[in-house]
């Protein structure tokens, strides 16, 4: 198996690692990882557009809809048109939305520091540091239309 073929697949592997731990820590509470990952995203408190939460959340536009649909309806966020040009609709996080997030994070924190603990501060910097450069490579890459 090529160098580059192992990096591919060791980088899936750990990527399921990670996810199972998260997903363990979201389906207690009936969230799953995408709609965690828009929940982080609208944790700031400002509206988002769609097109910017799904590329966050990593998710289709279409599948993105969906999902916020069933946010709306579970009061988590909600729509509304964005002041500067109506035609253009942005997402909101809502209280309860809002303090799901809180406790959900303290949580997340929390695994995502026993994951840390298990590398060196040299190597879990240069693995940040690794990664980073990785996707920003691939999202100019994309940006490219290569």
């Amino acid at each position: 198996m090529g160098q580059d073929r192992q990096l591919v697949r060791l980088l899936s592997q750990a990527e399921r690692r990670l996810t199972a731990g998260l997903v363990k820590i979201l389906s207690a509470r009936d969230v799953s990882v995408p709609e965690w990952w828009v929940l982080t995203l609208l944790s700031d408190a400002e509206g988002h557009p769609m097109t910017e939460i799904a590329e966050f959340a990593l998710v289709p536009s279409p599948t993105l809809t969906r999902i916020i649909d069933g946010m709306v309806t579970d009061n988590l966020v909600y729509r509304r048109a964005d002041d500067l040009d109506r035609r253009r609709v942005l997402i909101f996080v809502t209280y309860r939305g809002q303090i799901l997030f809180q406790q959900l994070q303290r949580e997340v924190e929390r695994y995502e520091q026993q994951f840390q603990e298990e590398l060196d501060v040299e190597t879990l910097t240069g693995l940040l540091s690794q990664l980073t450069a990785i996707t920003d490579r691939q999202d100019d890459a994309v940006g490219r239309g290569a």
